[in-house]
C-alpha cells in the first residue's frame, strides 16, 4: 500500500491504495481488511495501461508508432454489510513498451485489475468478483514508409456479468481511452485530448514521423483551457524522447506517455523513445526512422493498474 498524496490520515475515513506489480501472474494477491465500524466502502480501480510500439525503419521516410491505450475504469460504492471482512486485490500490470529492436514491433497489453473475495490462482469467476477493470490495448497495425501506426482497438468497459457482487451497490463502468496514432512521414502525431467520460487516466500519444523530425502527439485538454495549473498540455521537444506522464494533484488526472520525436536526417538524430505512462495510462509510441540509422527506439511502458479503497 502506498500513499502518494498524504491522504491516508484523512479524519473519519480509511483510505488504502494498491498498485500493480511489474508482471501479473494471479499469484500476487494483496490483502485488504475491513476497518472496524465500517459503514460504506468506495472502490475505484483501473487496469494496466498498454505499452507503446516502435516506429517504422524504412528507406527514406518512416511513420511513427502508436501509443498504448489506457486501462478501463470501474467504481463501486457498496454498504459494508455486503462486503466480507477480507478482500483480495490483483492490480493489473502495465504492458511493456516494444524493445525497439524490430521495425514496427508492438508493445504488450496491460493486464486487468480485480477485487475479489477469494485469492484464486486462475482468472477470478464473476460470482466472487466485486470489481473488474479491463486492461489497455496496443496497436495492431505497424507503421509504414508513409503512414504512422494506427490507433489500438477499443478498451471495453467491464460489465456487471464479470463482477456480480457489485450488484449489491452502485457502480460505474468506463471504457479506457484508445491510444494515439503515430505520425505519418515528416508529420506530428495527432493530439490525445483529456477524456470527457469521467475517466481519470489517458492513453499514450503516438510517435512523430521522420525524416523531417515530426513531434510526438500532444496530450492535454481540448480547446483553449483557461489555465494550465491543473491540466497542462504535454508535448515533445525537437530531437528528444517522449515525456513521461505525470500524476496531476491527488489523482485528478493521470497522463499517458508522450510519443517520441521522429528521426532527423538533417541533424543526424535517430528516432526517440516514447515516454512511460503514469498509473493506469498508456505508454507513448516511438518516433519513425530510416535505414540511414542503425538503431530504433523503444516504446514507452504502460502504467500499472491500481485500486483505491475508501471506507467511512
Amino acid at each position: 500500500m502506498l500513499d502518494f498524496n498524504n491522504i491516508l490520515a484523512t479524519p473519519g475515513a480509511d483510505i488504502q491504495y494498491f498498485s500493480g506489480p511489474a508482471t501479473t501472474t494471479l499469484l500476487q494477491w494483496q490483502t485488504w481488511r475491513k476497518p472496524r465500524g465500517a459503514r460504506w466502502i468506495y472502490m475505484i480501480g483501473v487496469g494496466g495501461g498498454g505499452g507503446g510500439s516502435t516506429g517504422a525503419q524504412t528507406g527514406t521516410t518512416g511513420g511513427g508508432a502508436a501509443g498504448g491505450s489506457s486501462g478501463g475504469q470501474t467504481t463501486v460504492m457498496i454498504p459494508a454489510m455486503f462486503v466480507p471482512d477480507v478482500l483480495y486485490i490483483q492490480a493489473g500490470a502495465g504492458g511493456a513498451g516494444s524493445a525497439g529492436t524490430v521495425s514496427g514491433s508492438f508493445g504488450s497489453t496491460g493486464t486487468p485489475t480485480y477485487v475479489t473475495i477469494e485469492p484464486v490462482q486462475n482468472v477470478p469467476g464473476p460470482a466472487s468478483t466485486l470489481l473488474l477493470a479491463n486492461n489497455g490495448t496496443v496497436s495492431a497495425t505497424a507503421p509504414t514508409t508513409a503512414n504512422g501506426g494506427l490507433a489500438p482497438g477499443a478498451v471495453a468497459a467491464a460489465t456487471l456479468a464479470g463482477m456480480c457482487l457489485a450488484g449489491r451497490g452502485f457502480y460505474s463502468l468506463l471504457a479506457g481511452q484508445v491510444g494515439g496514432a503515430g505520425g505519418a512521414a515528416n508529420t506530428t502525431a495527432p493530439t490525445v485530448n483529456l477524456p470527457i467520460t469521467g475517466l481519470m487516466v489517458t492513453a499514450g500519444s503516438g510517435g512523430g514521423g521522420c525524416t523531417g523530425g515530426g513531434s510526438g502527439g500532444i496530450i492535454g485538454p481540448s480547446g483553449t483551457p483557461l489555465g494550465t495549473e491543473f491540466f497542462p498540455s504535454l508535448n515533445t521537444t525537437q530531437g528528444d524522447n517522449g515525456t513521461t506522464g505525470p500524476i496531476i494533484r491527488h489523482f485528478l488526472m493521470n497522463y499517458g506517455g508522450v510519443g517520441g520525436y521522429g528521426a532527423l536526417n538533417a541533424g543526424n538524430m535517430p528516432a526517440f523513445k516514447g515516454g512511460d505512462g503514469s498509473p493506469g495510462c498508456g505508454g507513448g509510441g516511438a518516433g519513425g526512422s530510416t535505414t540511414s540509422f542503425s538503431s530504433l527506439a523503444k516504446g514507452g511502458d504502460g502504467g500499472p493498474g491500481f485500486v483505491y479503497i475508501i471506507t467511512t
